[in-house]
Order: structure tokens, then C-alpha cells, then sequence
């Protein structure tokens, strides 16, 4: 008998895997809500809290999840190496996810203020290769839906936003918080404008 309490007790204890967890909590959704168990970010400014960590996997894990969800690149403004192509690599699904995400990076405060006021260029030019690309690969294609747009920008993330304001000793105080301001301005700006979620940490 106490051999058979054991045996009740280790399968209820036992970790379930990835997959068996994800449809236990699928089961358990509402399917008349038809509501996605994924978080979804919203238009505007979203500010991710990682706790005293860099959150690189959770990071990138909700920059992927929203590709899944939207047509359109990712603009990806770096700082303190949180677009590491390893772990990109090893999250996202398919190569073709990989190349929907546009990476810049500034090491310095200028280079991350000039990233960030270089945004629209990069988004310009990204629109003008992948519509030439379209016509010429869908001649006579159906047309999409007009709502969304595999063209124009699906998300801007930058990450460690603040960093390079607060560690570059080339600068005076007051200088930093003028670059740092002008950056969350724009990018404030860039939300608005194109109507699309900013994601910082």
C-alpha cells in the first residue's frame, strides 16, 4: 500500500514538458474568446522590467511572438549587446523571422542618438527593397489584406535605452540627459507615426 501512495505521488509531482504544459494551458483557454496566450504589445511605448538582469531570452522571445502575429520588419536599436545573433538564432523559428529584424547598434551615446534619429531612413530604405522585391516576385499575385503590410514597420525595440546616456564619460550631465531626451522623444514620435508598438527596456 505505501508503495502505491508513492507511485500516485511521483506522477502527480512530475514536471510536465514545454509542449505538455502549453496545451494543458490551451485547454484551459476560453475557445469563445479565441484569446492568444502570448502577450501582445500594444501601439505606444512598452517598458519591459527585467529585474536587474539583461532579459535577452524574454527580450526576444516577445520581439518573435509579435512577428509571429504581424507582417513587417522589426528595427532593432542596440546597446549592450542584446541582439546576440546566438541567441536570436536559437529562439526564432525560421530564418525567414531572422531576416524581418533590422539591427543597428550604437556603442556610444552619439552612435545610439544617431541610430535612433536615422530610424525613418532605415525604414524608408527598407521599404523601397522589399516592395521592389514584391513586384517582382508577385506578378499577378493576389492581393493582400489592405490593413497590414509586410513592407512598413511591425515593431521598434530598443533595449538598454538609457545605458549609453548614463556610462558615456565624454559627455557632460547635462548633455547625456539633452541625447537621452531627444531619443525617447523620437521614439515616442516613431510610435505615433507609425502606429506601432516601441518595446524598451
Amino acid at each position: 500500500m505505501g508503495e502505491h501512495s508513492t507511485s500516485n505521488r511521483l506522477a502527480v509531482d512530475q514536471p510536465t514538458r514545454g509542449a505538455d504544459r502549453n496545451r494543458s494551458l490551451a485547454d484551459q483557454a476560453d475557445p469563445a474568446t479565441n484569446e492568444i496566450l502570448l502577450p501582445s504589445l500594444g501601439d505606444g511605448i512598452t517598458l519591459l522590467d527585467v529585474e536587474g538582469g539583461r532579459g535577452v531570452p524574454i527580450l526576444q522571445s516577445l520581439v518573435f511572438g509579435h512577428l509571429l502575429l504581424h507582417d513587417g520588419p522589426a528595427f532593432w536599436v542596440d546597446a549592450n549587446g542584446h541582439a546576440t545573433t546566438t541567441t536570436l538564432a536559437q529562439i526564432a523559428l525560421s530564418q525567414r523571422l531572422l531576416n524581418r529584424i533590422h539591427v543597428a547598434r550604437g556603442f556610444t551615446a552619439y552612435q545610439h542618438c544617431g541610430s535612433i534619429c536615422d530610424l525613418p531612413s532605415a525604414v524608408n530604405k527598407s521599404i523601397q527593397t522589399s516592395t521592389a522585391d514584391a513586384r517582382a516576385a508577385s506578378r499577378g499575385a493576389p492581393g493582400r489584406d489592405e490593413n497590414t503590410s509586410p513592407h512598413t514597420p511591425a515593431l521598434i525595440v530598443a533595449p538598454a535605452v538609457d545605458a549609453q546616456y548614463r556610462i558615456d564619460d565624454t559627455l557632460g550631465e547635462t548633455h547625456a540627459k539633452t541625447l537621452q531626451a531627444r531619443t525617447l522623444a523620437r521614439l515616442a514620435t516613431y510610435a505615433e507615426g507609425y502606429n506601432i508598438p516601441v518595446l524598451v527596456t
